[in-house]
């Protein structure tokens, strides 16, 4: 289950979040989970995670630029568990323009469910920005 939203995550493909979602389904029976024991907690992290989408952080900028690196660095440094973490260079992948549009200089984007933040160019706002965006994209528990 939690192979399928992983996948899902990066790859946005229906048919697997549609897997995981069958998977949940099928373990939800309460007899399947009776005297499970740990498993219990694999499956409630794997509800978690299919209710609530990971963070997802976009860093837009050529490989060999201190600026992108030190963005990349600040992102991989934030502690959020399921987080996904990629590194575009605008020149390399111009199709990623289309959906995240490039700068002069590197930026990163902070993204959750259907929305993502301004770009940010500055890894040291990284942190309160992403802190920022969860408090606004979160469910209140």
């Amino acid at each position: 289950t939690r192979f399928f939203l992983k996948l899902y995550g990066h790859t946005k493909d229906p048919v697997t979040r549609k897997a995981a979602e069958n998977t949940l389904l099928y373990l939800s029976d309460e007899a399947k989970l009776k005297d499970q024991g740990r498993f219990l907690g694999n499956y409630l992290m794997a509800t978690e995670e299919f209710l609530n989408e990971p963070l997802h952080l976009l860093v837009m900028g050529p490989k060999d630029d201190p600026k992108a690196a030190a963005l990349h660095q600040a992102a991989l440094a934030y502690y959020a568990p399921h987080k996904i973490l990629e590194w575009q260079d605008p020149k390399e992948n111009p199709e990623i323009t289309k959906t995240y549009p490039a700068f002069d200089h590197s930026v990163i984007y902070v993204c959750g469910t259907n929305r993502c933040s301004s770009p940010i160019a500055d890894a040291g706002d990284l942190a309160a920005a992403i802190d920022d965006f969860l408090a606004t994209t979160q469910p209140s528990p």
